[in-house]
């Protein structure tokens, strides 16, 4: 085999070579974006059925307080009718009244205890939510604030080497709406080591002031 022949055996071969990672890198992302859609559908789904549970408890919760506010406007009206003698059935009726509104309101922070405990569920990493700076501390995200309709995202690479953020920042109410959320995706550049840098961004709350968020990595 000559050196020419040899040269070009080799080039073929590294040709080759490069196709088969390239290959194997592309399957790779490909799979782990089928699985990043998997886990929304999940997230969707989930989120949609806490929803709806949430509606229901807080239906038969306005159910129950309408019913105590219309016993009282009986009882009202009973004691303007004949006041003397509803006086000590009215008194025993509002202690009962009174229990039982401690009981619906009992019912209710329940009820929050629940959804709060469903939401860590699907959520699995909430952290409570504060007017002003969050700090966050994980990764690259340093921290995060949000005043009035603008959020600015603290970004610092405390690592050797650059990186690329990837990171999306859910603020979640308190009956698990995700009221708005913060995406950092940079396809170009890096954030070198040791450097730090800010991203604004605007923020409407839909569903209200949040009171958790959420943060996820792209790579995690």
């Amino acid at each position: 085999m000559t050196a020419k022949t040899k040269f070009k055996f080799l080039a073929i071969t590294s040709v080759v070579l490069w196709a088969i990672v390239a290959t194997m890198i592309a399957s790779s992302r490909i799979e782990r974006l089928r699985k990043a859609r998997q886990e929304i559908q999940s997230l969707t789904t989930n989120i949609t059925k806490l929803e709806h549970e949430a509606e229901t408890e807080l239906a038969k919760a306005k159910q129950e307080s309408e019913k105590i506010l219309a016993r009282v406007n009986k009882l009202a009206k009973e004691s303007e009718e004949n006041i003397n003698s509803k006086t000590q059935k009215l008194n025993l009726e509002s202690e009962r009244i009174a229990a039982e509104s401690a009981r619906v309101k009992k019912d209710s922070e329940g009820i929050e205890l629940r959804e709060k405990d469903k939401m860590e569920k699907v959520f699995k990493t909430l952290r409570p939510y504060v007017s002003g700076i969050n700090d966050v501390k994980q990764k690259y995200l340093a921290s995060f604030s949000v005043d009035g309709k603008n959020a600015k995202l603290t970004l610092t690479n405390n690592s050797t080497q650059p990186v690329k953020p990837r990171v999306t920042i859910r603020l979640i109410n308190r009956y698990g709406f995700i009221t708005d959320s913060l995406s950092v995706t940079w396809l170009l550049d890096n954030i070198q080591p040791g450097e730090t840098r800010i991203e604004e961004h605007r923020v409407i709350f839909q569903f209200g002031e949040p009171v958790y968020y959420q943060v996820t990595f792209a790579d995690d």
